[in-house]
């Protein structure tokens, strides 16, 4: 059986799309005002269907919208219909006639393109009748795919949201609709399939945002309390990348810029001349990441202004104190990464400069582990050491943490500190002296009974009082 049209009833009018195999070609708006002739009137432009000074479309749904009735419901028979907003039929060829029919209540799992199909076929149902079905999924379905210029099978169309109103007025076929432009397909990066290490912890979106940065030759700034794994995290990411990785400790470095630029020499028999750093040998390479570790104990803060313009989009450093002053470029794939601690507590630190700051792509702020995995670290990297020393441990921890937060206490005891007391323990020391000499010794005695480390001490009694 043939299928010229779809026919979606609206108020006082019917919408009836051209249909050639899945594909909606045309719509058209048959009411009930008259033309000049007398005729019902159809926004139809194809010259092709006009028949004795009307168009085909007006014969046959004129009677339709005249009447307020479907004369047939296909395949049930000839039985009259009260014509209403949102109901669904179609134009049929049989029997060398071209006739309306209207689908009976359709079972809401259908799609148009299937009940299309079968009755084509003429292999329609019972099982695509339901005593609670509707149109809606068809009318949807339907308007759907001439609006965006699909095919009724396209799975934008079969996933259509199924709440529209089915008494929504079209707009006129004359308006020009808006052009569907699809976003481009964003390619699966390769390092989507890089899994988490199980023995450290970090979040899903802070694992995925520091590979796309190594992967990009990008630049990432990790921020957080010290002992927190920022720097361990580099270095992870850059395993599991296979990437090499060149650190540079601004902590550890009295010159920050012969760290970074170089050092004029004199020799004998030379005289002066000047050797490249470590720094500008490593950021020529094609690949890999710049660790600048402690960025914030930088001695020299000015000196990290030289390498403002390696940051940016410029990608150069300036050598002027070579002999042939020239420049640098950095290598297209390699990344930087930076640590630093932020917050009163560090001293001899500095506040990131807004200039550097903003030329990190990411600016990532890292806390301790949530309980339950700062507690599986624990056990994964030292097994041996008893659960439930390794329990009351990070149970102490969470709770000093929250009162560091509200001032009590200066600083926070660490994951790096709980993991430095499990190898002690491991190692054969006893567990009181290896609180006592991996945590407490972190916390001032100063001020006597009002001191860090005795306010710890009566935190931890209170916990677990064997442990002190």
């Amino acid at each position: 059986m043939q299928i010229n049209s779809i026919l979606v009833a609206k108020k006082n009018s019917i919408y009836v799309y051209g249909l050639e195999s899945l594909k909606l070609t045309q719509r058209s708006k048959v009411t009930l005002e008259t033309d000049k002739s007398g005729h019902e009137k159809c926004t139809c432009s194809c010259t092709a269907f006009k028949v004795v000074n009307h168009c085909i479309h007006t014969k046959i749904c004129g009677p339709i919208l005249i009447n307020k009735e479907w004369a047939e419901v296909y395949s049930v028979g000839r039985t009259s219909t009260e014509l209403m907003s949102g109901q669904v039929g179609c134009i049929v060829y049989r029997e060398k006639k071209t006739e309306p029919v209207l689908l009976p209540p359709i079972d809401s799992a259908s799609h148009a393109f299937e009940v299309i199909e079968a009755i084509k076929g003429d292999t329609f149902d019972g099982d695509f009748i339901s005593p609670t079905g509707s149109w809606l999924r068809l009318k949807n379905e339907v308007e759907s795919a001439f609006n965006r210029g699909l095919t009724l099978t396209n799975t934008e169309i079969t996933e259509v949201f199924m709440s529209e109103s089915d008494d929504e007025e079209e707009a006129p076929v004359e308006a020009k609709r808006k052009k569907v432009v699809s976003d481009p397909e964003i390619p699966v990066p390769a390092w989507s399939s890089l899994k988490r290490p199980d023995d450290f912890w970090v979040d899903k979106d802070v694992w995925e945002s520091l590979l796309w940065c190594g992967s990009n030759g990008d630049n990432a700034l990790l921020l957080g309390p010290t002992g927190a794994g920022k720097t361990e995290l580099c270095y992870r990411v850059n395993k599991a990348l296979g990437t090499g990785i060149e650190p540079f400790n601004f902590g550890a470095s009295q010159e920050a810029r012969s760290m970074l630029i170089g050092n004029t020499h004199f020799n004998a028999e030379k005289g002066t001349f000047f050797k490249p750093s470590r720094f500008v040998t490593a950021i020529q390479e094609r690949d890999g990441t710049i660790l600048l570790d402690e960025l914030t104990r930088c001695r020299d803060y000015s000196a990290l202004n030289m390498i403002l313009t390696l940051m940016d989009g410029q990608r150069y450093v300036a050598l002027d104190e070579a002999e042939e002053a020239g420049v640098v470029y950095r290598g297209d794939m390699v990344a930087f990464m930076a640590t630093a601690n932020v917050g009163y507590e560090y001293t001899g630190t500095e506040a990131v400069d807004r200039a550097l700051k903003d030329r990190f792509a990411l600016k990532i702020n890292l806390d301790y582990p949530p309980d339950n995995e700062e507690y599986a670290i624990l056990l994964k990297r030292y097994p041996k050491v008893p659960k439930t020393f390794a329990k009351k441990l990070v149970d102490t921890a969470r709770d000093q943490r929250n009162l560091a937060k509200e001032g009590e206490y200066e600083e926070s005891i660490s994951t790096r500190m709980m993991l430095d007391c499990c190898k002690c323990v491991c190692g054969g020391l006893n567990t009181k002296a290896a609180v006592s000499m991996t945590i407490l010794g972190c916390f001032s005695q100063e001020g006597g009974a009002e001191s860090q480390r005795f306010k710890l001490v009566q935190l931890i009694q209170k916990r677990a009082s064997e442990l002190v």
